[in-house]
């Protein structure tokens, strides 16, 4: 699970390795965990305790059937699919998640509104091409402005972002 305020990527360790991409709006989650921004999940072979294995192994087993519905059954798949993506949403919660305490680089409540409306947007409006001037416009700030809020937020350029969001 990622956090769409991080820059992040995926990494195959060996050619065997598959990924499974789900992308879940920040918005959607908060109708049902409300202090989802206030949690990491860390759910990494790795490093997963004994008493942790049945919770990852449960999720992995979802996530093959996930797949399989795709694969198998694309008739049916939406509402059961939804159904399996908020279990494995859940059980990442309650088994793998931390809480943290809020970052230093959002300073204050504007700043984060500000921050999670531009990766809200960026999310759902990821399939068509979105400019700086768009996003400075979308929070009511000057393009200049909106560079410096930006980088200084998130630890890197708007563009930047966009190019790992893809």
């Amino acid at each position: 699970m990622v956090n769409p305020c991080k820059i992040h990527s995926s990494y195959a360790y060996d050619q065997l390795s598959m990924f499974v991409s789900i992308h879940i709006s920040i918005k959607h989650i908060r109708q049902y965990f409300p202090e989802i921004d206030f949690y990491q999940i860390l759910c990494t072979p790795e490093a997963i305790s004994e008493e942790q294995f049945p919770a990852y192994r449960s999720i992995c087993e979802l996530l093959e059937t996930l797949t399989r519905l795709y694969v198998e059954d694309p008739p049916a798949n939406p509402l059961e699919a939804r159904g399996l993506m908020l279990q494995i949403l859940s059980r990442l919660i309650r088994f793998f998640s931390v809480r943290q305490i809020q970052s230093d680089t959002v300073k204050d409540s504007l700043s984060a509104e500000r921050i999670r409306d531009v990766i809200t947007y960026v999310s759902e409006h990821f399939m068509e091409p979105i400019s700086l001037e768009e996003m400075a416009h979308l929070l009511g700030l000057g393009k200049e402005y909106f560079c410096r809020f930006f980088k200084r937020n998130m630890g890197t350029t708007f563009l930047g972002y966009l190019v790992s969001a893809d």
